[in-house]
């Protein structure tokens, strides 16, 4: 996420600099001689330039107040305030400068219908359309039309993730500009509505209603825990890491239940990105590869699920490298074991494909002779994405 944060504030400190510039060229091509920086007419232009963005929506700080204290003499505080005002406020507000007057919205339906916003009629295709709206404070009024079943919906607005944005890129100073402005909201990007319920209410989730389909999913475990017996190992092995790959295969047999077929692997790479690694000390490398069959519910955005799992769990242990300055404690060894035990998946979706998913893969069962029954598990964090095949 940091990393995010870090690309918006390249990108806003590269508008600054062009803003900057362009604003130094106007200046020069309008007055010519710097002297004439602090004089009335130069002040109130630049005023306006600060406030181009935010002139038609209120802002609060007024250009007429910079103008009466520059009427006034009083140039080396008009100076400061100008300063501030362009710096703090005219280019930090990041809901005017991220987000544009208008955002789509998803109207869904489970029936052909027709949808009535403002003036314009639209017609669904798919159950599905997409509308360009203005952003406001105001409701969004949505009228659907089906057969001879009529409702009116009134879509909310919130506070967008660009306005909440200005607590980190300016310590909340972004907000007194855009506390005003239609810019700060956004409505819900996607909206179930049913016209045949007889109801006003709208949701912004529906599960898929699929029935004898199949889904294709990929996944990312991203964060694993271990804990491991490994055979001829004394103590109970733990430890986590980073990184795997898993795909499955769904089959709808209910339209709110599904049977799902996954292949997996997860490991404990110690590096959250993907990168070459010198260790120069003993290290556990624990991986997992797994084939397993569960039978899925859904429950509003969450699927969950119940199965069993057949795992291959790897635990190594390294030596650093012939010449390492620290001499090693033990030889270097390697256990693997083939375990059966359970699989309970969560996935929380997002939207119609992605998710984030959490796995628990208790083991019981070992075929070891050295120790035959005893517990392990797998504890991953993930996400992935699934495909409908119609």
């Amino acid at each position: 996420m940091t990393i995010i944060f870090w690309f918006f504030e390249v990108i806003l400190i590269g508008g600054y600099g062009i803003w900057f510039f362009s604003l130094s060229v106007q200046f020069r091509t309008r007055y010519g001689d710097p002297e004439k920086f602090w004089c009335e007419e130069c002040l109130k232009w630049l005023a306006e330039k600060c406030f181009r963005w935010n002139k038609q929506e209120k802002c609060i700080f007024q250009i007429e107040m910079i103008a009466l204290m520059v009427k006034q003499k009083s140039y080396p505080l008009a100076k400061y305030i100008i300063l501030f005002l362009a710096l703090a406020f005219g280019f930090s507000s990041c809901a005017t400068i991220l987000n544009g007057r208008k955002e789509r919205v998803d109207i869904i339906t489970p029936v052909p219908a027709r949808a009535v916003v403002g003036q314009d009629t639209f017609h669904f295709s798919d159950s599905r359309i997409r509308l360009r709206v203005d952003r406001s404070e105001q409701p969004l009024v949505v009228k659907l039309l089906a057969g001879d079943f009529a409702n009116e919906y009134h879509v909310f607005s919130r506070n967008s993730f660009a306005y909440w944005l200005n607590l980190y890129a300016n310590y909340g100073l972004g907000m007194i500009v855009d506390f005003n402005s239609p810019r700060r909201y956004s409505y819900p990007r996607r909206v179930y509505l049913n016209p045949l319920d007889g109801r006003s209410n709208y949701t912004l989730w529906q599960p898929p209603l699929h029935d004898q389909e199949f889904t294709f999913r990929i996944e990312i475990p991203y964060i694993n825990l271990f804990h491991l017996r490994p055979d001829f190992e004394p103590n109970i092995r733990a430890s986590g890491g980073f990184w795997g790959l898993a795909i499955g295969l769904d089959y709808y047999h209910q339209p709110q239940q599904f049977l799902s077929l996954n292949l997996g692997a997860q490991t404990n790479f110690i590096v959250p990105v993907p990168a070459v690694v010198d260790i120069q000390q003993e290290y556990e490398v624990m991986r997992s590869e797994s084939v397993s069959f569960t039978n899925n519910h859904w429950l509003g955005r969450f699927t969950v699920g119940y199965g069993l799992s057949f795992s291959n769990y790897t635990w190594e242990f390294r030596s650093p490298a012939f010449g390492s300055p620290i001499p090693p404690t033990r030889r270097p060894a390697e256990r693997a074991t083939l375990a059966i035990g359970l699989e309970m998946p969560v996935h929380f979706y997002t939207g119609d494909h992605f998710y984030f998913k959490f796995l628990y893969r208790p083991s019981f069962w070992r075929f070891s002779r050295i120790r035959p029954v005893g517990y392990e598990h797998l504890v991953s964090l993930g996400f992935g994405w699934d495909i409908f095949f119609r």
